[in-house]
């Protein structure tokens, strides 16, 4: 029973420090590559506004 509890341990300690390093990458990658948005025109957004408002399918 001892034998299988320090075989955990060290299976558990293995996979959390796994988890910690793709963290790590993953924070990395965030930091070094912010996030893209989208900026929309005001005539491109008072455009989809009026197609919308009349009622018509706009296939999404």
């Amino acid at each position: 029973m001892a034998w299988r509890h320090a075989k955990r341990e060290v299976s558990d300690a293995r996979r959390k420090e796994a988890i910690r390093k793709e963290r790590e990458v993953r924070e990395e990658w965030n930091r070094t590559h912010p996030a893209k948005t989208v900026v929309y025109d005001a005539c491109v957004q008072a455009a989809i506004s009026a197609e919308y408002s009349r009622g018509r399918y706009m296939g999404d």
